[in-house]
């Protein structure tokens, strides 16, 4: 990675829900994780463009979307790399957008929610994005994948739906998963997805420092980037959140 910039990094980060009355949805200490994320990209020489409680047509549209304009970004410059993060409320690979639409029934997550899969990371695919062709393409997803729990100590928020403070906490079985897989379609290679913990479980956030998971990687990052390889950066990630 020799280019100025490195490459483009863009952080969406739901904080806040409308028809939440209540706050019972809004990620309290989630706007941490844009800091600490921004300050890090930009340390190694990114350039940033951070996004707040996003609809999902303002994500998604074809025409106008924040991932359209981000990938016109590239077709103009020489950059190296792509960075995209993605942090909100979720379920399995389903990940809430901040507008107020009707919650998913019988297990379909449509409505609010985008797919991990087919509109983000696939939209950056080299199908999609050809001006990132053989270029790697990062992914952070910062999101509940289900609601199993692990006991805990600290205190902490899952980001499914919010819940009461107690004594005990759950802590994520936070495991990492990798895709580099063109299976015979080049359109899908170069892509490393990075998930804050492993489908069917939690992931925690702290309510005064963030989410466990994007503090941990931004502090891990940031010791090691000089001299360790991204996947033995990401492995050690995952040991220190267990």
């Amino acid at each position: 990675m020799m280019s100025n910039p490195k490459g483009f990094a863009l952080i969406i980060n739901n904080i806040e829900f409308e028809g939440d009355i209540d706050n019972e949805y809004r990620r309290v200490g989630a706007e941490k994780d844009s800091v600490q994320l921004r300050n890090l990209l930009v340390a190694l020489g990114f350039q940033v463009y951070v996004h707040h409680n996003v609809h999902k047509d303002e994500l998604i549209n074809p025409n106008n979307g924040i991932f359209n304009r981000f990938k016109q970004r590239f077709e103009n410059a020489n950059v190296d790399c792509c960075v995209v993060a993605v942090m909100s409320h979720g379920y399995e690979n389903y990940i809430r957008m901040s507008d107020s639409m009707p919650s998913p029934s019988r297990g379909e997550y449509t409505g609010n929610y985008v797919r991990v899969y087919e509109d983000v990371v696939y939209a950056f695919n080299n199908h999609n994005c050809p001006a990132l062709s053989s270029k790697p393409k990062i992914f952070l997803l910062q999101s509940c994948r289900g609601k199993n729990r692990d006991k805990g100590f600290r205190r902490t928020e899952v980001d499914g739906k919010a819940q009461p403070v107690v004594q005990q906490y759950s802590t994520e079985s936070d495991a990492l998963s990798f895709l580099q897989d063109s299976n015979y379609h080049p359109s899908n290679g170069d892509i490393l997805i990075c998930f804050a913990t492993v489908p069917g479980f939690v992931s925690n956030r702290d309510t005064i420092f963030g989410t466990w998971y994007i503090q941990t990687f931004c502090e891990t990052v940031a010791q090691h980037a000089h001299d360790t390889e991204i996947l033995d950066i990401l492995r050690e990630v995952n040991v220190q959140n267990n």
